[in-house]
C-alpha cells in the first residue's frame, strides 16, 4: 500500500498564494518534485528581504526563489550555485535562497521549488529529490516621505524673466517628478516635471 502525500500546506498560484504578515516568518512544505509554494506580500516601497531556509540538520531541499509582481512578471530569480557542504553537526550550508532589494510599491509574489544544481553525472544532482520543510522570512520597509526643502524661493523682479529651482529630500532617492496638485499658477508662471518654476 502505498503511503499517502503529505496534504499541501500552500497554493501551487499566484491566485492560491498564502498571504504573508508584516515583517512575517512562516514555513512550508516542498512535498512533490513538482510542488511549489506561492506567497504574497505587499511592498511599500522600500527595502525588501526575504529569506528561505531549509530544515537546519539533515536537509534535502535544494531552495529556488522568484518573485513576480501584480502582473504576473518575474522580477527576482535566486538559485544559488553554491557548493553544498555538509556539517559535523548535521546541518547543511548552500541550500538556501535569499533576495535583498528594492521592490515597486504594490502586490508581490514569492514562488520557493526545490531545485538541482550542476550536473547530475559528474557532481550534481536534479530536482526531483529535493524535498523538505522550509522557513520563509520577509520584511520590508516604508519609503521616508518626501519634504520640500524649498521654504523661501527668490523674490521676482518686475519685467524680468523668473527661474527658481524647487528642491525637495526623501522618497525613493530617485528623481522626482513636480507638479501642480492643488490651485494654479500666475498668468505666465510654469512648473517643469524637474521642479524649475518659471515665467515664460
Amino acid at each position: 500500500m502505498n503511503a499517502p502525500w503529505v496534504t499541501d500546506d500552500h497554493g501551487d498560484s499566484a491566485a492560491t498564494a498564502t498571504l504573508l504578515g508584516a515583517n512575517s516568518v512562516g514555513t512550508g512544505l516542498i512535498g512533490t518534485p513538482t510542488d511549489a509554494d506561492w506567497f504574497a506580500r505587499a511592498s511599500l516601497g522600500g527595502a525588501t528581504s526575504v529569506v528561505v531556509a531549509p530544515e537546519s540538520v539533515g536537509a534535502n531541499l535544494d531552495v529556488r526563489l522568484d518573485i513576480y509582481d501584480s502582473a504576473g512578471t518575474q522580477v527576482v530569480a535566486v538559485n544559488p550555485a553554491v557548493p553544498v557542504v555538509p556539517t559535523a553537526s548535521g546541518a547543511t550550508t548552500g541550500l538556501d535562497a535569499s533576495y535583498s532589494g528594492r521592490l515597486p510599491a504594490g502586490a508581490f509574489f514569492v514562488r520557493v521549488t526545490g531545485t538541482g544544481q550542476g550536473d547530475p553525472l559528474v557532481d550534481g544532482y536534479t530536482g526531483y529529490g529535493s524535498l523538505g520543510r522550509d522557513t520563509i522570512s520577509e520584511s520590508t520597509s516604508t519609503l521616508p516621505p518626501v519634504t520640500v526643502t524649498s521654504s523661501v524661493l527668490p523674490a521676482a523682479m518686475g519685467y524680468r524673466p523668473y527661474s527658481a529651482t524647487l528642491a525637495a529630500s526623501g522618497g525613493s532617492g530617485r528623481a522626482l517628478r513636480w507638479s501642480v496638485a492643488r490651485g494654479g499658477l500666475p498668468p505666465s508662471m510654469s512648473l517643469s516635471s524637474a521642479g524649475v518654476l518659471s515665467s515664460g
